[in-house]
């Protein structure tokens, strides 16, 4: 694709932005100017705050607490990116490829200007400055070994977009049959909210954990003490006290397996 092509399908695509805002309502388009401009509020407070934090809190974090604050930005980035999916997925391509057929133009060009357009989310906008500044702030306080991560967070975010505009194009050419939109919708729709509420139902079965067999060690010592209480084999005072032995014992053992986990987390993040 040449440079008179690309120019020609960048305004072409400007124009599609241009004429739905229009079909929208002023209203609409009032409200779509204040959220731009909160949202470049937000990237230029998200990144002063990356870089004082990457400065000045970073640099004293042990590793864990590092692999945490990331670990923090990129759900919550994941999440808005989602949001922002939920609201494109009704959407088909700006530039639909099988409209240029016949003109004497790359479909690879549509598609890479389709894609490329895609990069300009509110939620890109919103976030990447945020890691950027992050990064330039570990950068000041720790030396060009940082530099390392610039190559990583361009990794991570082209890989997203990518995966991100393949689904999008899939989703497109399934509800092209009005009779699968609606379906598609609920089910991108239900599977982003559970999605959301992964991490709730994960705390709450905690499947790391073995709570069964230490349980199950407690309840065995306690049959046994009660069969030796009521079988007069212990006293009244020795009953009490194996009774408090085996509560500081189960209590014991969850500790150790909270830390052992705890190890385990800092091992990995290092």
């Amino acid at each position: 694709m040449n440079r008179e092509h690309f120019r020609a399908f960048v305004w072409l695509r400007w124009r599609l932005r241009v004429n739905q805002f229009r079909k929208a309502g002023a209203v609409n388009a009032a409200f779509f100017a204040i959220f731009m401009v909160l949202a470049c509020v937000a990237a230029v407070g998200l990144f002063v705050a990356g870089v004082l934090v990457g400065l000045f809190a970073l640099p004293h974090a042990s590793p864990m607490v590092r692999l945490l604050v990331w670990d923090g930005v990129v759900v919550a980035f994941l999440f808005a990116w989602m949001i922002g999916l939920l609201t494109e997925v009704q959407r088909a391509e700006g530039l639909a490829l099988d409209k240029f057929l016949h003109l004497p133009v790359s479909l690879s060009g549509a598609f890479i200007i389709n894609y490329l357009s895609s990069l300009f989310s509110i939620t890109l906008v919103a976030f990447v400055p945020g890691m950027v500044g992050l990064i330039l702030g570990q950068l000041f306080s720790e030396g060009p070994a940082m530099l390392l991560a610039f190559p990583l967070l361009v990794t991570f975010v082209f890989a997203l977009t990518a995966v991100t505009y393949q689904f999008q194009g899939w989703l497109a050419s399934l509800m092209t049959n009005p009779r699968r939109r609606r379906t598609v919708i609920v089910v991108v729709t239900a599977s982003v909210i559970l999605l959301a509420q992964a991490p709730n139902l994960i705390n709450v079965f905690r499947p790391w954990e073995k709570p069964a067999e230490q349980f199950q060690q407690r309840l065995d010592q306690d049959t046994e003490n009660n069969r030796q209480y009521t079988t007069k084999e212990i006293s009244h005072e020795q009953y009490l006290k194996r009774q408090k032995e085996i509560q500081e014992e189960y209590e014991r053992r969850q500790e150790e397996t909270k830390q052992r986990m705890t190890e385990q987390v800092d091992r990995t993040s290092r």
